[in-house]
């Protein structure tokens, strides 16, 4: 049986929310040891994703102005799956848009993120000639 989203994604995720400033949302990431941070709006809908690049960008462009937050320098739009498409799917989608995390979303709900790393741990525990035919079926 081939391999879903749902069975290797993260599904406690830590999210900040549009009006956080980028040095809260720095500090959620260190605090937790994350490279991608799900937005979430008032509703708790995921609005965008704000990743250690995003946050580069602020550091070195925007001067670290006082005002900004996170909705000013979050990526948009999110690339979302369902967690029930196929990992080769979901690796198909990352190539493609040339992205590290996917945000896992059910009926506009965020339930999971899925990452290169999520995707590589999978690969190493399960053993290559397992994982490669997962990703076969």
């Amino acid at each position: 049986m081939a391999i879903k989203v749902k069975d290797i994604m993260t599904s406690t995720v830590t999210c900040g929310k549009s009006d956080y400033s980028p040095r809260q949302l720095e500090s959620i990431m260190d605090k937790h040891k994350l490279r991608c941070l799900p937005i979430i709006d008032n509703k708790g809908r995921c609005t965008g994703v704000v990743n250690t690049t995003d946050l580069l960008h602020w550091h070195l462009v925007q001067k670290r102005a006082s005002h900004t937050h996170a909705a000013q320098v979050l990526t948009q739009p999110v690339i979302a799956v369902s967690p029930g498409i196929s990992l080769v799917e979901a690796v198909e989608l990352m190539v493609s848009k040339q992205k590290y995390h996917l945000i896992v979303l059910e009926k506009g709900d965020l339930v999971g993120i899925v990452s290169v790393m999520d995707i590589l741990e999978r690969f190493l525990s399960d053993g290559r000639s397992v994982f490669a035919k997962h990703l076969l079926l």
